[in-house]
């Protein structure tokens, strides 16, 4: 009996709790707020890495960000490379295509403060320099927006006019004119300008690589600069430098820069998936239009007419047609018996299923000559009207995805000889005898709220009512 109770005692004895020392609460208290802390640490990174991965698709959008993540930077060979004023592209490159208002560029560099500077793909037009001084030049008053006060006339900034939403979309390039000395070294010109438009500087053109980079396109165009002597520079058709005089009718490619952050809606960069920048207005020049079994492509948009040309030569019997100009003027007058004119005007018109939707086209056909000067302005002192007609000399004129080689343009050289202007696909532009026969490149004119279907690239270009 005194046993059993002596267990029960004890029992009762090892029940009891024991208090927790202070040593003991101190470390419970240290532990449960490390606990606290580490689970706020992977929260926050959980929610941080969630967040970075639901929005990937708008930093990815980025241009600066797509191009530097897509590039790594090279210290030497074809690719992209950093300077002190940002980075550049330098040697035959494949991957710095953009797509912008329908034409095609390519990236020449990122500046310091992250815009991005374009090159077009191709010439855009050919021109006399008329001037010397570039900022006198008919090149510049091309491109540019000028004001018609001061010029009296509303024909200038013809190119920035045709990109949608140039002025929430790009940026002034900054620009000097440097010139090549004796000694084939890069004087940087005093005084720097900028413009939404300009063309290549030669020192850009030499820092990319010259005759081995992306930049040399097989043809001649104009690049901004001047020699020891104050001539033009410009590239030929192997990459070379070399010069001009300023009568001399050469290509012309644009140089824009593109504002920081912009958004890419599609695209790698290559050339069959160019980076793309979406706009909200629609000037459609550079796309393209199916009237009847002929494509077009429209050279200008005014907001009511389209210019268009066609995009392969005019053809008679499924075969090119050659034709001659005319064998007594060199004016285009529809009134001129056997001329190209005539023909397009009366024997092509009537081939035409959709004629009765063709508008007539001013066709500014101004002298440009050594006796009447060679003023890009002065193609506008002399209009005539036809609903076929053919090319203007400073007509915008991007052929990178058509077949021309050449064709003869509507402005004439003098009235009192038998010589015309003809175009090069080199990026020339030459002069023939009236009488000689050649290819035919068609202009017509068309109302543009007859669009009525596809989306105006090639393989579904627009349709009409």
């Amino acid at each position: 009996m005194n046993k059993k109770k002596s267990n029960k005692k004890n029992k009762k004895k090892n029940t009891k709790k024991t208090p927790i020392g202070k040593k003991e609460y101190l470390f419970d208290v240290i532990s449960l707020v490390i606990i606290i802390l580490i689970l706020l640490y992977f929260g926050i990174r959980s929610n941080y890495y969630y967040t970075k991965l639901n929005n990937k698709s708008t930093i990815s959008n980025d241009l600066n960000t797509l191009i530097l993540s897509s590039n790594p930077i090279k210290s030497s060979g074809a690719g992209l490379h950093q300077d002190k004023n940002g980075y550049y592209f330098y040697g035959n490159v494949k991957t710095n295509y953009v797509k912008y208002s329908n034409k095609l560029y390519r990236i020449v560099r990122i500046n310091e403060d992250e815009s991005i500077s374009l090159i077009t793909a191709d010439n855009i037009a050919n021109f006399m320099y008329n001037d010397n001084n570039y900022l006198n030049s008919n090149i510049y008053i091309w491109l540019n927006q000028i004001d018609s006060n001061v010029n009296n006339n509303n024909y200038t900034g013809v190119y920035i006019n045709m990109l949608n939403d140039y002025k929430e979309k790009l940026v002034k390039t900054k620009y000097t004119i440097d010139a090549i000395t004796k000694d084939n070294k890069i004087s940087t010109g005093s005084e720097s300008y900028e413009d939404y438009v300009s063309i290549l500087s030669i020192s850009d053109y030499i820092k990319a690589g010259s005759s081995k980079s992306y930049l040399n396109i097989g043809k001649y165009f104009y690049v901004l600069g001047q020699d020891s002597t104050g001539n033009n520079l410009l590239i030929d058709m192997d990459g070379e430098i070399s010069t001009s005089d300023k009568t001399e009718s050469y290509g012309v490619r644009a140089i824009i820069t593109l504002k920081k952050d912009m958004v890419v809606s599609t695209g790698d960069g290559t050339l069959d998936n160019p980076y793309t920048i979406a706009t909200s207005s629609n000037n459609t020049s550079d796309q393209y239009i199916n009237l009847g079994n002929d494509t077009w492509k429209i050279t200008y948009d005014d907001g009511d007419v389209l210019r268009l040309k066609l995009a392969n030569y005019v053809k008679e019997n499924d075969s090119d047609l050659l034709h001659i100009y005319s064998d007594e003027s060199t004016l285009f007058n529809v009134n001129d018996k056997d001329s190209l004119a005539e023909y397009l005007n009366i024997d092509y018109y009537k081939t035409l299923s959709y004629a009765d939707k063709l508008e007539s086209c001013d066709n500014y056909v101004g002298e440009i000559s050594e006796d009447a000067g060679y003023n890009y302005l002065n193609i506008y002192n002399d209009v005539n009207f036809s609903k076929v007609t053919i090319p203007n000399l400073f007509d915008y004129n991007n052929n990178e995805d058509l077949s021309y080689e050449k064709y003869p343009l509507i402005n004439f050289k003098s009235s009192v000889n038998d010589m015309i202007y003809i175009y090069n696909n080199t990026g020339v532009v030459t002069e023939t005898s009236i009488t000689n026969e050649n290819n035919v490149a068609a202009v017509i004119c068309i109302k543009k709220d007859k669009i009525v279907g596809g989306n105006g690239t090639l393989s579904s270009p627009y349709t009409i009512e």
